[in-house]
């Protein structure tokens, strides 16, 4: 292993998260649905794909079709969401269990933002160093040819027993090459939205893990394809994403996760390049999409 990827993989896995959701069925036994993977991008907030926070709409069944109707706006789900953090203590790895507190998820891509919690339980949260330092961020996707690595949790198993619960995971790191970049979207269905394809494939459970280049998050894993690539939702239409946020203060109970950027609070090198290129648009049906214009 050169040591690149080995800086890589050290300071990655200290920000990553696997989220599952979890419910009280009706016999008061833990209902518990195992989703996909996210990354820590600053303190308390965490970015996943938009389909993994969809996919644990199904935690409780009985609530899924009501709440695929729901509209639009800042509501409550029947479910709790958390991810667990792996961290080493005295040569074993543990995990530390978050609560997420709050998603939001743009329809114009396929990432989730999440703001989390730590659960109030000393003997998980007593292990946990929280690293001060996060990824920079690259909000164009890399051109083809270039290498990418994917980081995830594939095939994670959680088994409740009474109070106990049991972790199971597996962190797996692939490189890869970009072979294709689509700017505004690769067709009306799965990937409608800004991405780019990776030549090689990922297990179920990577999707909503981070994507990096040149030590730079550049997108979050969205799904794989019928040709044995993966496809990589790019960051930049998150910019333009306008979330609620209620007890905030704001006028309208809104803010824009282009603020981030522009604070520093996420560091994007190229965010002074892209800012006054990027908008959102709406098509006849009115449905939004979000567009980038070339440079000059």
């Amino acid at each position: 292993m050169d040591r690149e990827f080995e800086s890589l993989l050290n300071r990655s896995t200290a920000l990553l998260a696997g989220i599952y959701g979890f419910a009280e069925g009706e016999d008061g036994q833990q209902i518990v649905r195992v989703g996909g993977s996210a990354i820590f991008v600053a303190p308390y907030q965490a970015l996943t794909a938009r389909h993994v926070h969809h996919d644990l709409f199904h935690t409780v069944p009985s609530y899924f079709d009501s709440l695929s109707r729901k509209s639009k706006g800042y509501f409550c789900l029947p479910h709790s969401s958390g991810m667990f953090q792996v961290v080493s203590r005295q040569n074993e790895l543990r995990a530390v269990v978050w609560s997420i507190t709050r998603t939001w998820d743009p329809v114009v891509t396929d990432i989730c933002f999440m703001e989390s919690a730590l659960e109030p339980n000393e003997e998980f949260t007593k292990h946990l160093v929280m690293p001060t330092t996060f990824f920079d961020w690259v909000l164009e996707p890399p051109s083809i040819g270039e290498e990418v690595v994917m980081i995830g949790f594939p095939k994670t198993e959680i088994a409740v027993t009474g109070n106990h619960w049991n972790i199971n995971f597996t962190c797996v790191a692939q490189k890869g090459c970009v072979i294709a970049v689509h700017e505004e979207k690769r067709d009306t269905g799965m990937y409608s939205f800004p991405c780019f394809a990776v030549d090689k494939p990922v297990d179920p459970g990577c999707s909503g893990g981070p994507v990096f280049w040149r030590d730079r998050l550049c997108g979050i894993v969205s799904g794989g394809s019928v040709d044995n690539s993966t496809y990589v939702a790019s960051l930049w239409p998150l910019a333009l994403m306008e979330y609620e946020y209620p007890d905030l203060g704001v006028l309208g109970g809104k803010v824009k996760f282009g603020d981030l950027l522009e604070r520093g609070v996420i560091h994007a090198d190229d965010w002074n390049m892209i800012k006054s290129r990027i908008s959102k648009q709406y098509d006849e049906q009115g449905k939004p999409f979000v567009t980038i214009r070339k440079p000059t």
